[in-house]
């Protein structure tokens, strides 16, 4: 029976019994969560720290990089769908993207609705649509929507190729969209596609071609957007390396009841099954598909908690509906439908505490008038598109540098430091981006190498516009500092203004020579005295801070402590800055150490010129000792400026690369 008729069934003509009406009301409620959650256009890019990443995203799509030989990010080749600037990117694709997350959210509901009944399927519609209507971000929008496609092959009764097939498809996708993302999906559809093989065995040319495809999906659309089909290895290795230092370098912490409750929810998620005395879901794949997308999800919301736990029980509910997939007895489902819907209408009543502005959308979006102004934005959509450019455009109007600006840089290419790339948008210019696109994006010493090579090589841009910012309470000179000190001995400042420096490569670079001026082991919160440093040179260190055993698991559950370094000027005044343990391990520069832009233009200029209050001593603080070893072992060096001489590639980095080999 399909699906049309089962729904002609379940809403017959009036007069109708109660039952009847109920099912009706059921289908009905179903219908107009999904209706309300229709793609809608997609949201301004304007200025800021995320503004400017999304704004990379399109710059680099026009331009033809390649993810892999050229980026590094978070982001994979077709994540510029997800925040488009309509100058840069057609408005057939967004919206070919945005009606496939809803068909594939409408693809889930129809199959609970069949599978569960209209009560039941009307609640896994509710928890489905509220992802998509309280559009946290683009990216949570498609994770409720490939994991639709995934859940509607888990609650298939039969052998279900057609399922198999949106799902496998769903999952290559997610991987070209957001790498973290597609990671998540290809585990969720082999858990559920190799017992799915097992138990129907179809044969084994169907079995290769389900086993094969969503690595076939990925290289087939890897090689028609990007023309290199080689570079999707390079794109898996970096992607990786990102994975493995986003818990250390960006973890944040918030209110600890937010982590308590998103425990305690989780396990009483798993509990219902218990208590109703269902037990084979133990024994189902989608038990571990649950377990997977919610450590998904509580890592998601918890390792930057201030702008990310909002969703965690959401993305736990969403999550839950894999066991509801698993549970027989009825019992079993009856209580854990309630406890589901409770996940995603707590996260309607949070967001309205944080965002209400974003709660009001949604409402709308739910009105006759919302739906109707739906159906009227897709009837018109290439024109409504087009319309967010004037948007786009003024909320960066602020951002326009003088003239002196424009005459300097002219058509040459530039690039933003530490991110800043809403500038070079606001101002027309001709960005050219390094792998990582922005400073707080380089998590590894791998990846800051790539930068600092980036800026060392034929691809460097001719100018870098320094903006004199840093997220999480860094300072803008101790995060990147094998790509800091490519810049500062590739670029010469040239044009300093109230807001921003630019600076210009030279040719040749400055030689510098590092010199090892010592090592010493000190605890946490010890002062340790910076070595004497003679005219003319700098004093760099490298930490080498390990996590403990609690540490590394707890880094891997939740996320890790944050360190922060206190530094004492010889005036007795202190600073505090949040450090990335892991690049700590590269050289960075402490003394001089400028306070403002104004300093650091010159101190580039003038490389001799004496500090007038320099740093004398420094320490190493963490909210959490036990998550480290109790010694810190550090590394002094002296570093000599030679202005305007010969030389080839950074001598930090070089230092650098022959230290780890030699480890």
């Amino acid at each position: 029976m399909s699906y049309w008729s089962r729904a002609r069934g379940l809403l017959p003509a009036l007069p109708v019994s109660g039952r009847n009406l109920s099912l009706r009301l059921c289908w009905l409620l179903a219908l107009w969560l999904l209706a309300g959650a229709l793609p809608r256009q997609p949201w301004v890019n304007g200025a800021g720290v995320d503004a400017s990443w999304y704004l990379a995203l399109n710059l680099i799509h026009e331009q033809g990089l390649v993810f892999g030989r050229h980026i590094a990010y978070t982001m994979g080749p077709l994540g510029y769908l997800f925040t488009p600037e309509p100058e840069l990117v057609s408005a057939g694709q967004v919206l070919l993207l945005r009606v496939l997350n809803w068909l594939l959210l409408l693809w889930a509901a129809f199959a609970a609705l069949r599978r569960l009944g209209p009560p039941q399927g009307a609640a896994v519609a509710a928890v489905l649509a509220t992802q998509a209507l309280l559009d946290r971000t683009p990216a949570d929008v498609w994770q409720a929507g490939y994991m639709a496609a995934l859940l509607a092959l888990a609650w298939a009764d039969a052998w279900a190729p057609v399922r198999l097939t949106v799902a496998a498809i769903a999952a290559g996708l997610s991987m070209l969209l957001k790498a973290n993302e597609g990671l998540a999906a290809f585990l969720l559809y082999y858990l559920l596609c190799v017992p799915a093989l097992w138990r129907h065995r179809p044969g084994r040319l169907q079995a290769a071609f389900f086993l094969a495809l969503p690595p076939a999906t990925v290289l087939l659309w890897f090689g028609l957007v990007e023309r290199d089909l080689f570079a999707v290895f390079p794109y898996f290795r970096n992607f990786l390396e990102t994975t493995s230092g986003y818990s250390d370098a960006m973890s944040i912490d918030g209110p600890l009841w937010q982590v308590g409750l998103t425990v305690l929810y989780g396990m009483l998620i798993l509990s219902v099954p218990v208590v109703s005395g269902e037990w084979r879901w133990l024994r189902s794949p989608a038990f571990l598909c649950f377990g997977l997308s919610a450590f998904v999800g509580f890592k998601h919301a918890m390792v930057r908690q201030d702008g990310h736990a909002d969703l965690a029980l959401q993305k736990l509910a969403l999550a839950g509906l894999f066991l509801l997939a698993a549970c027989t007895v009825p019992l079993a489902r009856r209580l854990l439908v309630p406890v589901l819907v409770f996940g995603s209408a707590f996260t309607w009543i949070y967001v309205l505490q944080e965002q209400p502005w974003l709660v009001r959308i949604a409402a709308s979006r739910l009105t006759p008038q919302g739906i109707m102004g739906a159906l009227r934005t897709l009837a018109d959509w290439s024109r409504e598109y087009q319309g967010l450019q004037i948007h786009s455009h003024n909320a960066r109007t602020h951002l326009r540098l003088p003239a002196e600006f424009h005459e300097a840089i002219g058509a040459r290419s530039v690039d933003a430091f530490p991110h800043c790339i809403d500038v070079i948008r606001a101002n027309g210019w001709n960005y050219r981006p390094r792998p990582t696109i922005e400073s707080s994006g380089a998590y590894t010493p791998a990846l800051d190498r790539l930068n600092a090579d980036h800026f060392s090589g034929d691809r460097a841009p001719d100018f870098v516009l320094f903006v004199w910012e840093a997220i999480d309470g860094r300072h803008p000179l101790l995060q990147d500092a094998a790509t800091l000190h490519a810049l500062k001995t590739r670029y010469r400042p040239v044009l300093v203004g109230d807001r921003a420096l630019l600076m210009e490569r030279r040719s040749p670079p400055v030689q510098v020579e590092l010199i090892p001026a010592g090592e010493t082991s000190v605890a946490w919160n010890q002062p340790v005295e910076l070595p004497d440093s003679g005219p003319g040179e700098f004093i760099y260190f490298a930490a080498d801070i390990q996590p403990s055993p609690y540490g590394a698991l707890r880094t891997f559950l939740l996320r890790a402590a944050p360190i922060h370094l206190r530094v004492w000027r010889r005036s007795g005044k202190e600073g505090w800055y949040r450090s990335v343990r892991r690049l700590l391990t590269i050289p960075a520069q402490i003394r001089p150490l400028p306070e403002n832009l104004a300093e650091f233009s010159e101190m580039l200029e003038s490389p001799a010129r004496e500090e007038e209050d320099p740093v004398q001593a420094i320490a190493w603080t963490t909210p959490r000792p036990a998550e480290y070893d109790p010694e810190i072992r550090v590394k002094w060096f002296r570093v000599r400026w030679v202005a305007d001489s010969e030389g080839g590639a950074s001598g930090l980095a070089e230092s650098t690369r022959g230290e780890q080999r030699q480890r």
